[in-house]
């Protein structure tokens, strides 16, 4: 242990390139949207992310194969603990990992880099993964949960697999304040829950179930049909319930974003706030990512099984495709990088999209496979 400690502290590795710190001192808003599919950001019922995507740096080769915590842990740490009762545990985490600084994290770099408060918000009981306990080790300042949220429609108690999740834009709005503090340079990271599956009826997302079926489906196939290489269940009507449920579940995230988007514009903080938006893992509940990929799920160790939205946007910056192969260990050094705030790439699977070691990156799934 003294060894490794010591060649990983004496031996940094850091490199700057032409993009380093051209997001010098902006605030930073990360969302991690739960099942978010490419099928799912489109002009015609998600146009706010669909600009989003179009006008930030998107990865489009970004392979993520993990389930939600370690997609988090992936963002926030860099890497995932071998200890898994640190991440893995339901109910409550026991790991002596507590105790440990985690300097490494993108809360604690960004604290040491002046930033004033760090947050982390879940539309979910605190206690799901042991967040409550966890996320204050990673450098948060503040875990909001769901009992911590003033909605009036929100779940109750510990959330199950049962469709009826709080709405995340209701969470966006209700934490909006503590989200996008217009007094103090902020990270927030949001973890967002309503697209989780099972993919059944919300009686929450009435207003977008009304859009779909008064033209809005339609006019979806439509797209779908011209402009990408997913598969509409068009004779499979328990399908197409399950797509139905989906999209309104990503209409209401898109609503969420719209809403956080008009808010930084109308405080006059939009230009200097980056946002990081990036999905978890594919949306496997029911089988729905497999359905509409047109591909059997026993094709497990197909990387495009995986492949799901990743993005970084700030007003001011120029779009651009990445597609080369990323994935989420990448995003925690090209923050940093973009930000620029110094780091020690030793302490991270990846590497910056935009540093010279890029094409080194390699993703090991806690669930399976190596890309």
């Amino acid at each position: 242990y003294e060894e490794v400690k010591s060649y990983v502290s004496t031996n940094p590795v850091y490199e700057t390139n032409e993009k380093t710190g051209i997001l010098k001192d902006n605030n930073l808003i990360v969302i991690m949207c739960e099942s978010l599919e490419w099928f799912a950001v489109n002009p015609i019922l998600t146009p706010t992310l669909d600009d989003i995507f179009n006008n930030g740096i998107t990865l489009t080769n970004y392979i993520s194969k993990s389930k939600t915590n370690y997609s988090e842990m992936d963002v926030i740490l860099g890497s995932v603990p071998s200890d898994n009762s640190f991440t893995n545990s339901w109910h409550g985490s026991n790991s002596s990992l507590l105790d440990n600084n985690l300097a490494f994290s993108l809360p604690n770099k960004l604290k040491n880099a002046g930033y004033e408060t760090t947050k982390f918000f879940h539309d979910n009981s605190g206690s799901f993964y042991g967040r409550e306990k966890t996320h204050k080790t990673f450098g948060f300042d503040e875990v909001i949960t769901l009992e911590d949220m003033n909605i009036e429609d929100k779940a109750e108690g510990l959330i199950g697999h049962n469709s009826n999740y709080t709405k995340d834009s209701d969470m966006i709005k209700s934490c909006i304040n503590q989200i996008a503090p217009t007094n103090q340079k902020f990270f927030s990271f949001l973890t967002t829950i309503t697209s989780h599956g099972p993919y059944n009826e919300s009686k929450k997302l009435t207003e977008y179930y009304e859009i779909l079926d008064n033209g809005g489906l339609e006019e979806f196939k439509t797209w779908l049909a011209n402009y990408t290489d997913f598969v509409y269940p068009e004779d499979d009507e328990e399908y197409e319930t399950y797509l139905r449920n989906y999209l309104a579940t990503i209409m209401d995230l898109d609503r969420g974003v719209e809403y956080l988007l008009n808010y930084l514009s109308e405080k006059n903080i939009l230009d200097n706030t980056t946002l990081v938006i990036f999905s978890d893992h594919n949306a496997y509940y029911q089988d729905l990512s497999y359905k509409m990929r047109n591909m059997e799920k026993s094709e497990y160790d197909n990387p495009q099984q995986y492949k799901v939205p990743a993005t970084i946007f700030n007003s001011t910056l120029e779009p651009e495709l990445i597609s080369d192969f990323t994935n989420p260990y990448n995003l925690l050094p090209t923050i940093l990088d973009l930000l620029g705030v110094k780091y020690n790439n030793n302490m991270y699977m990846g590497y910056s999209i935009f540093n010279n070691n890029f094409s080194d990156s390699i993703f090991v799934s806690q669930i399976g496979g190596i890309m």
